[in-house]
């Protein structure tokens, strides 16, 4: 999850992989979504923008691929599809820029 890059030495582990995919959601996509799956532990201390935005330096640091999904998209199969478009170019050194979709 994201909680990965809250550890400096986690972070050198990942930024050790040259193949490491960040999948990038609109923070108001993901409140939404936390706020539905009650299985997930609630923020206490800071709000969940807090910290998305927290996080974000930490997440470009460590992931050299960006799978973007625009705001509002349900469309899961054509994301499916797509994510796994990136990740065959990613893993044959076909893909020539970090951002993809």
């Amino acid at each position: 999850g994201g909680g990965i890059v809250v550890t400096p030495s986690n972070r050198e582990v990942l930024k050790s992989h040259p193949r490491v995919v960040e999948i990038v959601r609109d923070i108001e996509d993901i409140v939404a979504y936390l706020e539905l799956d009650k299985t997930r532990p609630a923020y206490a201390i800071q709000s969940t923008r807090d910290t998305y935005n927290e996080r974000i330096p930490w997440l470009n640091e460590c992931a050299g691929w960006h799978f973007v999904i625009a705001r509002g998209d349900k469309n899961w199969k054509s994301t499916e599809q797509d994510f796994s478009a990136l990740i065959r170019l990613v893993q044959n050194g076909r893909l020539t820029h970090s951002k993809f979709r």
